[in-house]
């Protein structure tokens, strides 16, 4: 389920005034806000990556619906959703399948392109309101890239493999720029600072099922913040 929130103050601040459920039971796992502040997209673990247009600002529920979904435990989440399909329905305006598992997904700084790091080892760029692949860079087989994030200001993309690799690639068209190497276990996460100037990398690995929930020690619990060579 995608869950829009309200924080601005107000009678529905930290409540959800606008969701809906992927129905066809795929993992959401990522989501990213478009810069126009009415597209989200989404990269789930069927491989899908989708652009979904919503604007929250009259397309939020009532003030009843909003109530009622705010007293619905986890446990009552799927009776309350077949109780409203209508309400949590929602086409997306485009949809890609060409992964295995999308970790992450991030809107390029000029908001005119979609960057995705999947699970067979592909990082795909996609046209933002067509959703027309730009191109794929493929890596190495059998790896997998999960971090990834796009320079504020230039046209880099930095994706985290799962072979403890950095792989920063050409924004234009994916070819690889460098890699930078350190790490050693899989590179989850990775975010540019605001002024491009610094890179930072988390490993460690995903964790998305109860039998690796106690996993909380490996071969790299580091944190890393990267600078460009002179």
């Amino acid at each position: 389920m995608v869950r829009i929130w309200q924080i601005a103050p107000g009678p529905q601040q930290w409540r959800v005034v606008v969701a809906w459920y992927e129905h066809d039971g795929a993992n959401l796992l990522s989501v990213a806000w478009g810069r126009d502040g009415r597209s989200l997209f989404t990269g789930d673990r069927r491989g899908r990556v989708a652009r979904w247009d919503v604007d929250p600002d009259t397309e939020r529920w009532d003030d009843g619906t909003i109530a009622q979904f705010a007293k619905v435990g986890w446990e009552g989440l799927m009776a309350w959703v077949g109780d409203h399909r209508a309400t949590v329905t929602r086409i997306p305006s485009w949809i890609d399948g060409g992964h295995a598992q999308v970790w992450t997904v991030r809107v390029a700084p000029d908001g005119q392109s979609v960057v995705a790091a999947g699970g067979d080892g592909t990082v795909s760029a996609y046209e933002a309101v067509s959703g027309r692949v730009q191109w794929r860079h493929v890596g190495r087989v059998g790896g997998a890239f999960e971090g990834l994030d796009c320079h504020p200001d230039r046209k880099i993309v930095a994706a985290g493999a799962s072979d403890g690799t950095i792989v920063l690639l050409d924004a234009t068209d994916g070819s690889v720029i460098d890699r930078l190497t350190g790490h050693e276990d899989d590179v989850a996460a990775l975010a540019w600072s605001p002024d491009g100037r610094r890179l930072a990398s988390t490993a460690g690995g995903l964790r998305l099922s109860y039998a690796l929930a106690a996993m909380v020690a490996g071969p790299d619990m580091t944190a890393r913040i990267w600078a460009p060579r002179p």
